[in-house]
């Protein structure tokens, strides 16, 4: 393989001195004097250029007929994705070389599958979009750059014009249970530039960010399109502290139902309930709306100042898995199922410094509590009560969600004093080999269960038919988990 190939990017080089002083001035000069208190810590989100080299990002104009390129001076990334694998997406505020101008440059990975488009297919629909990102333009990042008059080449003729993952080419060559899917990599500007959510200022100022954004989701919804990624990281505060709708690589058209994806798209974390739970649900939204609600429960608990209850487990409610030996299949959403299951954590125990915040948090969830209980007891064949059945239709639009942000935004009761704080779930940084087994095991379960019968009924199955079997599957809390998985794998073997 060349060097393409292997992961190295012809359009990136190292900026000038004198592109890197101005890049650092164009920071400095939207600073100020720490006048404007959102941005007073942008200079050290860029990071310090000797420990941050700037570079400079070489991306195809949008006609792109004569080979000319746009220049960019970045520094350090200010929004990362928070896992190793995925569409590795970044985001970095940006200098234009010819205007001296700050954008917001998005780098990531786009799903490479027949008929989904890349974002400027829909950003080029959405002219005069209220509080989704200005788009500028974006393309593909290419096996071969045009700079100056002569084209730069990597050796070999490339199968693939543009830089794309291989791994998925090789995985059915090993037969492994699920298709990979390949992806190809993609750049966007935006004509404003940003800083990530969590630089929101307290919590009536997180509550306008999430109106902002539930605007934004309507007016997607109301002109055929679902956003299907709603996350911390696809939301992004403007210079005027206002939300802004980020990343659509995973839209799609709604009426499209035959061309949806086979597997489910979003960010792990932030995806709705029935969608963790049941592989190959169609995404409506209802999914980006109660997506939307566990990007606001997560920064509320994390970073506006409550009680802190006992019984608030982060990574069962956002990070629990459970992976099918025998298909491969990922399914999770057991954490944020009992959260709903149990409710008086939520409606009762849980409690901000700011009440309306509270009001708000409660208020959301028991919209989403009743959904949940809908299809609870849709598996059940049972029927939901009148109060559920209300609550499910306020869910097939923006409506009440906006009509509830936009109550508490209008209390006259929200403190006058900062409570947003330093991160209350902060990650464990260091850990022991022990205590790394015991908090990968606290979400993630590595699961015999055949497709169709779920984990408990096989369980009590099991233990009903021959106990002896049963206890020697049972995972050993003192065995390390490679040792655990080993032994379930032995064990499918042997049967």
């Amino acid at each position: 393989m060349d060097r393409a190939q292997r992961g190295w990017d012809h359009t990136v080089f190292d900026a000038t001195s004198e592109e890197s002083m101005a890049f650092d001035e164009a920071i400095k000069a939207v600073v100020g004097e720490g006048k404007n208190t959102l941005f007073k810590t942008l200079l050290d989100s860029v990071g310090n250029k000797d420990t941050y080299p700037r570079r400079r990002v070489e991306i195809p104009t949008p006609d792109d007929k004569d080979g000319r390129v746009v220049s960019y001076v970045v520094g350090r990334s200010i929004a990362n994705a928070r896992s190793p694998t995925g569409r590795a997406t970044r985001g970095f505020v940006a200098m234009s070389k010819d205007t001296g101008r700050l954008v917001f440059l998005k780098d990531s990975w786009r799903p490479d599958i027949p008929g989904m488009m890349g974002e400027g297919h829909w950003f080029g629909k959405l002219e005069g979009a209220r509080n989704i990102s200005a788009f500028l333009h974006g393309s593909d990042v290419r096996c071969v750059v045009v700079r100056r008059r002569d084209p730069v080449r990597t050796s070999g003729p490339p199968t693939n014009p543009f830089q794309h993952t291989l791994t998925n080419l090789y995985s059915e060559d090993y037969g492994g249970p699920q298709r990979m899917v390949g992806y190809i990599h993609y750049r966007t500007v935006q004509c404003e530039f940003y800083v990530p959510l969590n630089m929101f200022k307290d919590s009536k100022h997180l509550a306008q960010i999430i109106h902002d954004i539930i605007i934004a989701i309507q007016y997607l919804y109301d002109r055929g399109i679902l956003h299907r990624d709603i996350s911390i990281a696809n939301i992004m505060i403007a210079v005027d502290g206002g939300g802004r709708l980020i990343d659509l690589d995973l839209a799609r058209d709604r009426h499209e139902v035959g061309a949806r994806r086979s597997i489910r798209t979003g960010t792990w974390q932030f995806m709705s309930t029935r969608l963790l739970t049941t592989p190959g649900k169609v995404h409506e939204l209802c999914d980006d709306l109660e997506s939307l609600w566990f990007v606001l429960l997560y920064e509320g608990l994390h970073f506006v100042n409550h009680n802190k209850p006992r019984g608030i487990k982060m990574a069962s409610i956002f990070d629990h898995v459970d992976v099918s030996l025998t298909t491969g299949t990922h399914t999770g959403g057991l954490g944020k199922k009992d959260l709903y299951f149990s409710g008086v954590l939520m409606t009762k125990v849980l409690e901000f410094d700011s009440k309306p915040f509270t009001t708000l948090i409660r208020q959301v969830f028991r919209l989403f509590q009743s959904l949940n209980a809908y299809h609870t007891t849709q598996d059940n064949e049972e029927k939901p009560n009148d109060s559920v059945i209300e609550n499910i239709r306020k869910l097939n639009s923006c409506t009440e969600i906006e009509r509830l942000l936009a109550d508490a935004l209008n209390s006259e009761e929200w403190l006058l004093s900062c409570d947003k704080v330093e991160d209350q779930y902060p990650p464990s940084r260091r850990l022991t080999p022990k205590q790394k087994d015991t908090v990968a095991l606290s979400y993630v379960n590595y699961s015999l269960v055949p497709p169709g019968e779920t984990s408990g009924t096989k369980r009590k199955r099991e233990e009903e038919d021959d106990p002896q079997v049963f206890e020697a599957k049972r995972p050993k809390v003192n065995q390390p988990l490679w040792k655990r998985i080993w032994s379930k794998c032995t064990f499918l073997l042997k049967g």
